[in-house]
C-alpha cells in the first residue's frame, strides 16, 4: 500500500468547515459590538445636544452685561414662530430670552423649542428634543434681580435636569 502525501478530500472539507466556523464566530463577535457602538454613538449624540444647551445659557447668563431674562413660549404667527411672554410665573415654559447691554442698546438671545427641534437664535442646538421646559423663580431685591430657573430636557431617551442661577445688578 502506498502512503498518501498532501491534502486528501477530506482533509480540505475539513480545512474549509473549520474555518467556515471560525468566520462564523468572528461575525458574530463583531456584530455583537457593532451594535454596542451604534447604541454608545445615540447617547453620545444626545449629551452633545445637552452640551450645547448647558454652554450656551451658560454663557448668557454668566455675561456680566446680562439686563435680564423672560421665560416663555414660542407660538406661531403665520410661517413664523415668535416668543410670547408667560404672564403667569408659575407656569412652565419651552423658551427663554435673554437681554445683555450692548453699550446704549440690549442684544436679545432666545432659546426654545419648536416642534423638536431647539434654537438658540436661529441656530439649530438639536432635534429629537421631546421637552424642553423651564420653572423659575424671579426673586426682587433692592438692588439686584436674582433668577433661580430649573431646567428638564429630555432629549431621545434621556433626560437631563439642571438649575441655573443668575444675577442682574
Amino acid at each position: 500500500m502506498k502512503k498518501e502525501d498532501g491534502v486528501t478530500v477530506i482533509s480540505l472539507i475539513i480545512y474549509i468547515g473549520a474555518l467556515l466556523i471560525i468566520a462564523v464566530i468572528i461575525g458574530r463577535i463583531t456584530s455583537f459590538f457593532y451594535n454596542n457602538v451604534m447604541d454608545i454613538q445615540e447617547d453620545t449624540s444626545y449629551s452633545n445636544v445637552y452640551s450645547k444647551i448647558n454652554l450656551s445659557l451658560l454663557t448668557l447668563i454668566e455675561d456680566e452685561d446680562l439686563a435680564g431674562i423672560e421665560f416663555g413660549n414660542f407660538e406661531r404667527d403665520g410661517e413664523y414662530y415668535i416668543f410670547k411672554e408667560n404672564e403667569n410665573e408659575d407656569d412652565s415654559c419651552s423658551a427663554v430670552r435673554i437681554m445683555i447691554n450692548d453699550g446704549d442698546e440690549k442684544k436679545v438671545k432666545t432659546i426654545g423649542l419648536v416642534g423638536n427641534q431647539l434654537y438658540y437664535d436661529k441656530t439649530l442646538l438639536g432635534e429629537d428634543v421631546e421637552r424642553f421646559s423651564f420653572s423659575n423663580n424671579v426673586k426682587n431685591s433692592e438692588d439686584k434681580i436674582t433668577y433661580t430657573m430649573d431646567l428638564d430636557v429630555r432629549i431621545g431617551q434621556e433626560n437631563y435636569n439642571h438649575t441655573y442661577t443668575a444675577v442682574v445688578e
